[in-house]
């Protein structure tokens, strides 16, 4: 218990391993902690890695809204979030109604995948193999990649991935975001996406569509969205790294 601010609770979370031992699963009990914060009208709810793990990738659903959104941060070097705990990843849900902690069917569904990557890539070879070349604005770029589809509207370009998946190249005013839409398809129901990038620090946000949201004036409809966050302007595609888990 962290009596600042509103108050913090800590949780330790199990999560079975099929392929380890029961010894080696008693050892994971502690990786992982539930944190709870209190606000004054809602909780934040928090899960801690306490070491880096490349065996467990964590959605996480708010059952009531039609729209989750979930923060991902990930660093080289551990930082604290308590005075005896420190945490290498954190995945975050913010602002929850108090009532859903204790209501199953509005609460929230933990989604789990396994680390096993079953494909992965260079974000310079999927932009590449559409005919990128150097520094493009939205208008170069629309002009000159083949095999694309383009959303004016937004200045956003979805170039295949994967049998239904994207990635998307999203143009703001001021920088470029990168992202990963996963379609509404029976197979992406148990995999999972992840972005990489060689940095101390990486921030990620993923967003789940409950029902699917319709993309590219309705033509595809879309369950997951995965972005890399606070991506420095000059960020080569060479330095981006994307996994499928499955």
């Amino acid at each position: 218990y962290d009596p600042r601010g509103f108050g913090r609770l800590f949780f330790p979370l199990h999560f079975p391993y099929s392929s380890l031992s029961k010894e080696k699963e008693k050892e994971k009990t502690n990786e992982i902690y539930l944190g709870i914060e209190y606000e004054e009208t809602c909780v934040d709810l928090k899960i801690y890695f306490t070491k880096k793990t490349d065996e467990l990738y964590i959605d996480v659903v708010n059952n009531a809204a039609t729209k989750t959104e979930v923060r991902r941060r990930s660093a080289k070097k551990a930082w604290k979030v308590y005075s005896s705990l420190s945490v290498y990843e954190e995945v975050k849900l913010n602002n929850l109604p108090f009532h859903m902690l204790n209501n199953q069917q509005d609460g929230v569904t933990f989604h789990l995948f396994k680390k096993k990557t079953v494909a992965s890539g260079n974000a310079d070879k999927i932009v590449a193999a559409h005919g990128w070349k150097g520094m493009m604005n939205y208008q170069q770029a629309a002009s000159a990649l083949t095999n694309v589809e383009l959303y004016p509207a937004s200045e956003m370009i979805y170039m295949p991935l994967l049998p239904h998946s994207f990635f998307l190249v999203d143009f703001d005013p001021t920088d470029v975001d990168m992202k990963i839409a996963l379609l509404d398809h029976p197979s992406n129901a148990n995999k999972a996406y992840d972005f990489y990038i060689n940095r101390d620090d990486i921030k990620k946000t993923t967003q789940i569509f409950t029902p699917p949201k319709p993309i590219l004036n309705g033509k595809y409809h879309m369950q997951r969205e995965l972005e890399l966050d606070d991506v420095p302007f000059g960020t080569m595609f060479k330095d981006m790294v994307w996994y499928q888990y499955a």
